[in-house]
This record gives structure tokens, sequence and C-alpha cells, in this order.
């Protein structure tokens, strides 16, 4: 007798913890989609799962979008042509939403958005009939709401490139190491970087001598891409720059002279990114550098522009960047 009173109270703990266990651990998504919707069904899941959601991509709809069941989204076309979004409700019945896109592959990030805020509505239970009540009677609802997170989180980016520039007025290739690093909100970044040419600048200057200069040039840019696919972006970047280094004049018939120089300007490009392996990306950018702010290096009653007012540059860079959109 004792043993099987042992083994009830067992099985009874067993199948409380299953069911507690079947209540804190929330159920997967499921979306599914009408035939000519299955392209953007696909994008879509990629999206959600990339943003943290456990989702699976199913097939078509029921005949009837109404009847969808809890825990799946349909997605279907509206009397408009517009995209119609149905998820079953908590407790029975149904939410939705009109989506104003038309539906292709490009589409899926509203898509989401939509998905995001529909399950929000889902999960709060059906409320039940309302009871006969007496005249002048009011009759209220009271029931917890599930928490919300709708928190903006910022993710590192660090890269590392190789800069090509070309100085018109002096006609000399400018080439260099690089780096940067800074933080990506929804696939847009802003970074602090910085890049040095590999072999100091030397030009002949009249009578005077030999003027040697080399500059580490540091950027404070945003990067925004409004063109964001599975395996490729377009981005263009605009910031602040400024321009620091030495410069000296080697004279044969005098000491060598040195002077310090800064110059500030803005730096404004636009890249192509591929993604190649995981959070790495393949980047070329080309841009231009311009100074309003130049450096003059002066000697005697003469001075010259160690900078050109607009340098032309293109880079190519591997760069680690997460999956956001």
């Amino acid at each position: 007798m004792g043993l099987a009173m042992a083994a009830f109270f067992v099985c009874a703990a067993g199948i409380s913890h299953a069911q507690d266990a079947a209540r804190t651990e929330p159920a997967a998504l499921t979306v599914v989609a009408e035939a000519e919707l299955q392209p953007l069904a696909r994008e879509v899941v990629r999206s959600l799962q990339r943003r943290g959601t456990e989702v699976t991509l199913g097939g078509e709809p029921l005949p009837v979008v109404e009847a969808t069941l809890e825990h799946e989204v349909a997605l279907v076309r509206g009397p408009t042509g517009a995209v119609r979004l149905v998820m079953g409700r908590a407790g029975g019945g149904t939410v939705s939403t009109v989506v104003e896109v038309p539906g292709a592959v490009g589409d899926a990030f509203p898509v989401t958005l939509a998905i995001e805020a529909l399950q929000d509505q889902a999960a709060v239970p059906t409320p039940p009939p309302a009871a006969p009540r007496a005249p002048n009677a009011y009759v209220y609802y009271e029931y917890e709401r599930p928490p919300v997170e709708r928190e903006m989180r910022a993710t590192p980016t660090l890269y590392m490139k190789i800069l090509a520039g070309y100085s018109p007025t002096r006609e000399r290739w400018l080439l260099g190491p690089g780096a940067g690093l800074g933080l990506c909100v929804s696939g847009h970044c802003l970074v602090i970087e910085a890049d040095m040419p590999l072999l100091p600048e030397e030009v002949q200057w009249e009578n005077y001598g030999t003027l040697r200069y080399r500059a580490v040039t540091t950027a404070l840019r945003l990067q925004i891409r409004p063109v964001i696919r599975e395996a490729w972006s377009l981005g263009v970047n605009i910031g602040a720059l400024s321009r620091m280094g030495n410069a000296t004049l080697v004279r044969e018939d005098g000491p060598d002279v040195r002077r310090k120089a800064t110059n500030f300007g803005a730096r404004l490009s636009a890249e192509l990114a591929v993604r190649i392996a995981g959070p790495f990306e393949a980047v070329l950018e080309v841009g231009v550098d311009w100074l309003k702010d130049r450096a003059v290096f002066r000697f005697d009653t003469n001075g010259r522009f160690l900078e050109d007012a607009v340098t032309p540059w293109s880079t190519l860079s591997v760069r680690m960047r997460p999956f956001q959109r």
C-alpha cells in the first residue's frame, strides 16, 4: 500500500512539472501563406529567426482564414491587393491587420514588424461572452496583460581595411591600412575609424628642399543601409574627419624644419557589402574626402598646402556586422 501511494505522488508530481513547463515555454510560431505569397513568407521566416523568434514555415492557410489556429499566422491577399495577416488568438478567435505593401520579397521587413505587433495582441485571451445585466448596469473584464518588450539593442561592429587614395594635385597614389569600430542599431551604425599611409609623401619644393608629409586620418561616420537583402546590402556613409601629422622640410644647406599639420573636413562614400560567412562581410567602398580647413607649411615668406581640397579614394575591407534589419 505504501509503495502504491508513493508511486501515485511521483506520477502526479511529474505530470504537474510537465504542465508547468508547457505553460512557461512559448510555442513556436508557424507562418502559412497563399501560393503567390510563399516567397515573401520564406523571407519573413528568415527575418523573424534573425530577430530571435522561434518560427517555422508551413503550407497554405485554411480556406476560411478566420479559422487560423493559435500560434499560427496566415498571409493572404486583401480585397485591395495588399497583404492581410490573420493570427489565431489565445482562447479562440483571431486578430488581423492589413499591411499596405504589394507582397514582394523586399516587403519582408514591414510584414515582420506587423507580425510581432499581432503576437502581442494574440497573447491576450479572448474575453468571455458578456453575462446578462440589469438595466443601468455595466460589465468590465480584468485580466493580466503579458509584458511587451520593445527595446532597441545596440550590437558592435569591427572591421579592417586597405585604403587606396589618389591625390590629383600631387599626382600620387596613397596606400595604407585602416581599422574601425562602432555600434549598430537595426543595421545602421555609428563608427570611429582611422587610416594611415604606409609611406610618407615626398615632393620637391622649389629651391628649399624636399618636403615630407605623413598624417593619420580619423573619422566619425554614420553608416546608413537603405537597401538590405539576404546576402548583400547597399549603403551610404557621411561624417566628419580630421587629419593630423608631421611635415618635415629636408634642407641641403641647413637644418631640417618640422611642423605639425592639422586638417578638418568631411567624408562621404557609398558601399556595397556582400556576406561571406556568418556575421562577416566583404565591403567595397568608394568616396571622397573634402577638407575645408587645410594645413599650410610655411617657410620664410612662402607657404604650401599639404593636402588637396578634394581627394577621391576607395577601400576594400572585411567587416563584422551582426544580422540585423
